[in-house]
């Protein structure tokens, strides 16, 4: 029946809309909707567990995997994989996931390396271990080429999503660089810890997001400053405009505090990096055209 306390889910499937804060009921709407073995995953699986997410499109649909041959199985908002053998299904939250290694190897299909990198950032965070990582990316499976290119971008240790852009910033520039240092004063007492620190300077190099310019947070960041300032380093803050609008000037601001000489041919390889991100217009656009709907061909389980 029609009512306003209803919305619809996809074909023949609706939910009660107070009762869906989180998500979870759509998500369960969809997987009724599909055949029994059906499972969540790529990114709408990696949004479950809580990982780190790239800026996406507006338009990011349901990923699901299900058995091939498994019945009726497409359905608007759905980007759904037809495997030739069962997909192995996790619970959590309520839900059937694919296991987190299929889960990457899933949104290395779709994704560019640079937002890749970002999930697989939050996955380890999460605490997935990197070595089952880096064997699924030794894999001869699709998605797992871009896992790699994904791996080579990512530090060790970052505590957020543009700490892991950042970072990719950094590593394709090839200024070395160290993740999460401590910075100790003559009685090694703790001063600070930076996002990341040029190897061989004084310079340590962090994100600044919207969260900096709140009163407390921009107050406790000055007098970090000059905590920082007193031992005798430096600071150098970069927002989301210098690391995508601005990223040619920024990298020769970097590339000086490196004392490394400017390589133009690192700065278009960065370019390459976000013309396939969900960071950029271009990038976005790529993504939407990436998931809409075709039909799939056959393929294993990861």
């Amino acid at each position: 029946m029609r009512s306003v306390d209803w919305t619809r889910v996809t074909r023949g499937m609706h939910r009660r809309i107070a009762a869906d804060e989180d998500g979870r009921w759509e998500l369960q709407g969809f997987l009724a909707a599909l055949p029994s073995e059906a499972v969540l995953t790529g990114l709408t699986a990696a949004r479950v567990r809580g990982w780190w997410l790239p800026r996406l499109p507006d338009d990011v649909p349901v990923f699901a995997a299900t058995l091939a041959g498994a019945g009726q199985t497409r359905r608007p908002g759905v980007r759904l994989a037809r495997l030739t053998v069962p997909p192995v299904a996790e619970a959590v939250g309520g839900l059937r996931l694919t296991r987190p290694v299929a889960t990457l190897l899933d949104c290395g299909r779709v994704l560019g390396a640079l937002d890749l990198a970002v999930v697989v950032g939050g996955a380890i965070d999460d605490g997935v271990d990197p070595a089952e990582i880096d064997a699924a990316a030794a894999r001869r499976v699709r998605g797992a080429g871009q896992l790699r290119a994904a791996r080579a971008l990512l530090g060790e240790r970052p505590e957020s999503a543009m700490e892991v852009v950042l970072g990719a910033f950094c590593r394709t520039l090839r200024i070395p660089t160290e993740t999460q240092r401590e910075l100790r004063d003559g009685d090694d007492r703790f001063v600070a810890r930076g996002d990341l620190w040029i190897a061989g300077t004084r310079t340590l190099v962090e994100y600044d997001g919207a969260v900096h310019l709140e009163p407390d947070a921009y107050a406790d960041g000055l007098r970090r400053d000059r905590r920082i300032n007193a031992e005798g380093w430096n600071r150098f803050a970069v927002t989301l405009s210098d690391l995508v609008g601005r990223s040619h000037r920024t990298a020769r601001e970097l590339y000086a505090a490196a004392g490394l000489e400017h390589d133009p041919a690192r700065v278009r390889a960065w370019w390459d990096l976000l013309r396939y991100s969900g960071e950029t217009p271009a990038g976005r656009a790529w993504l939407s055209a990436r998931w809409a709907y075709r039909t799939n061909t056959r393929r294993e389980a990861s």
